[in-house]
């Protein structure tokens, strides 16, 4: 099995935000999640592809999303890898009725686990936990907690 290289980890962050940013298909996200993949954010955890479609479903209404990466801590251990992050984050969200959206702004302090993929040998996304999220510009929305 191959071993993962602070590159390849680095790299794959970079992808998973770019696809977040573009609003992706699920499909899109294949390549870079393990089937096991889990997302945790407070008490909520989703898991599998259908946790994942249901955790991007429920941020449909926001939009024009920035994550940009601020901080990379990352520590390898041959096929497997453990990161520690920290982003810039930034989102629109529209609230109904309401006639205009409204721009929240902060920091998200992300934690991850990676590991080779059996089959391809590639580095793939085990699971990010949500440790901390900041704002510094506007309130989520409660259908977001």
């Amino acid at each position: 099995m191959p071993t993962l290289t602070e590159d390849a980890v680095t790299k794959l962050l970079f992808r998973f935000y770019e696809l977040l940013d573009q609003r992706a298909y699920l499909a899109d996200f294949y390549e870079i999640l393990d089937e096991t993949f889990s997302i945790t954010y407070e008490e909520k955890v989703w898991k599998g592809w259908r946790g994942f479609e249901d955790h991007q479903e429920g941020k449909r209404s926001m939009f024009d999303e920035i994550h940009e990466l601020t901080s990379t801590e990352i520590t390898l251990n041959g096929e497997k890898a453990s990161a520690n992050t920290r982003i810039h984050w930034e989102g629109s969200v529209w609230r109904p009725p309401e006639p205009h959206s409204h721009r929240l702004k902060g920091k998200v302090w992300h934690s991850w686990t990676f590991r080779s993929h059996p089959k391809t040998g590639k580095p793939v996304i085990r699971s990010q936990i949500v440790d901390k999220l900041e704002l510094t510009e506007g309130e989520l929305p409660k259908y977001l907690h």
